[in-house]
């Protein structure tokens, strides 16, 4: 398993702040899709594999916030590569490429993109108080405390330091939470990461929207300079206006490829997934544009 594929609820974070509560910025069509791209960095690299990519749109006439998770193992043609996992893409050609990718396999253009390293998602966590999950099992404790302890061997803390040490409902530590939303082991292992992701993104979401526009607006100033984008902080800043409106905007979700959408396959050692690219590309209009 990727050590750091916690990255995309991190961007999905700020964005939240950001991007998501701008609603009459957006309904002048200055933004409507933002791609989060979280990377499989290790400290002091530069470059990683994109483990995890969700499309974020906002639909201002159905009044609704849409996640499209991205599956890291679906095996397409990269341009200029050939076909390798979506998630090398960024390794190529950086977010560039990784675009250029979608919109060469699902003819999906994005225009706007985050990325975040590793570390990111915990400290915003942390900064909004935690969020609430119910830790159903003593075997999904062990599972999310295997992410952690493995953070914490990179990061050369204690082992055990940040663990779960109880099942049900609880407010998570943002160490905690980004490894609830990671950990592969137990049930669909990869399908069930991206609906956590997803789920940790709206409990996100949802705690901002509370926030004050003093706090939005402290909380984009100290991590803004840890993503890298193309929004400047003077698209971003302003955006902070609509934050409250978050709670009552419907919550729409997909995940690409769709059940009855692929095949699982061993191709060169790697299991991947071969994408239906008509039935999916498909489901992708449908879910954006509707």
């Amino acid at each position: 398993m990727k050590k750091h594929a916690r990255l995309a609820m991190a961007a999905v974070t700020l964005l939240a702040l950001m991007t998501l509560t701008a609603m009459p910025a957006y309904m002048d069509g200055d933004i409507t899709e933002v791609l989060l791209i979280g990377l499989d960095r290790r400290p002091n690299q530069t470059h990683g594999r994109s483990d995890t990519m969700i499309l974020l749109t906002l639909d201002s006439d159905n009044n609704a916030i849409k996640l499209m998770s991205l599956m890291r193992d679906m095996y397409i043609e990269i341009p200029g590569y050939g076909k390798h996992r979506i998630n090398a893409a960024c390794v190529y050609g950086g977010p560039e490429l990784l675009i250029d990718t979608i919109e060469h396999n699902f003819g999906i253009r994005i225009e706007h993109y985050v990325c975040v390293d590793f570390s990111t998602l915990a400290n915003v966590i942390d900064q909004i108080g935690g969020i609430e999950a119910n830790i159903e099992t003593t075997a999904q404790m062990r599972y999310i405390n295997g992410v952690i302890r493995e953070d914490n061997r990179v990061l050369k803390l204690n082992l055990s330091d940040g663990f779960l040490t109880e099942t049900g409902i609880q407010i998570l530590t943002g160490k905690q939470a980004q490894a609830y939303a990671r950990y592969r082991k137990g049930g669909r292992g990869d399908f069930d990461r991206t609906e956590r992701q997803r789920e940790v993104i709206i409990k996100c979401l949802d705690k901002i929207g509370h926030l004050s526009i003093a706090d939005m607006i402290t909380l984009a100033i100290e991590n803004i300079g840890k993503m890298e984008t193309n929004l400047t902080l003077d698209k971003l800043i302003p955006l902070v206006s609509a934050a409250m409106n978050i709670s009552a905007m419907e919550i729409r979700e997909l995940r690409i490829p769709v059940d009855r959408g692929y095949q699982s396959k061993t191709i060169k050692g790697m299991s991947v997934l071969i994408p239906s690219i008509a039935k999916n590309k498909q489901a992708m209009e449908d879910f954006l544009f509707e």
